[in-house]
């Protein structure tokens, strides 16, 4: 999808989908907001970040989320104009900080790739991310690097698919989205809801089913091996 550089060039509609995405990354249930909530949002971007730029929104909450830059991105059950400036905020400071900063790194070393042994070793630590919170917690976290840790546990043998297997499952979760959004569509009586949307988008979009499939292959593998795991 191309997005134009700033909010104030965008349609509403794609701001819409940056913020589902948004809402999906922190673990707030995008179903947990309405149609005019979410438009009070835009509003208020369009009206006091109208030179931000658009793809800016994605990185404040995926470096936040990482933990590039100092931020609490835990929503309390709360996603409004007040949380989302809060991150944007946070995120600009970061970036003038860093363009503060002196070039010391050579530029020859910004462009050795990741080592096989450093990729390797970032997947285990996300799989005992959420290893960790499933003995502690006794439940799935909602949050998770579901991908990093999905290619961990398939090379340390925790998950075993066939390829066909890995296509049938993909079938499924195609079919388990297509009924939730029927559902979700005779629910609200045929009218356009946030949750539909949400649900649509994972399902045009091919990363979005990959990486449903990864997370439900995790969530799967707990479930039956931990009868405790709700």
């Amino acid at each position: 999808m191309h997005l134009p550089e700033k909010i104030k060039e965008i349609e509403s509609k794609e701001i819409k989908i940056i913020l589902f995405y948004c809402m999906e990354l922190v673990g707030f249930p995008p179903e947990n907001i309405d149609s005019g909530q979410l438009k009070t949002i835009i509003d208020f971007l369009k009206g006091n970040f109208p030179h931000f730029k658009v793809i800016n929104i994605k990185n404040a909450f995926d470096l936040g989320v990482k933990g590039d830059f100092e931020i609490d991105m835990r929503h309390f059950k709360s996603f409004d104009s007040l949380y989302v400036t809060k991150v944007i905020k946070a995120y600009t400071l970061y970036v003038n900080k860093q363009n503060a900063k002196p070039k010391l790194v050579d530029p020859i070393d910004k462009q050795l790739p990741m080592s096989k042994q450093s990729r390797e070793e970032e997947q285990k630590q996300k799989f005992e991310m959420i290893d960790n919170w499933v003995k502690e917690k006794g439940e799935i976290p909602s949050l998770a690097y579901w991908s990093e840790a999905f290619r961990h546990m398939i090379r340390i043998g925790l998950i075993k698919i066939s390829e066909k297997e890995a296509t049938e499952f993909r079938e499924g979760v195609i079919i388990s989205l297509k009924a939730k959004i029927k559902d979700v569509r005779y629910k609200n009586k045929g009218l356009e809801s946030v949750q539909e949307t949400s649900l649509q988008m994972k399902l045009v979009s091919k990363d979005s089913i990959i990486k449903e499939c990864e997370k439900q292959f995790i969530i799967n593998y707990y479930k039956e091996n931990n009868n405790n795991v709700c």
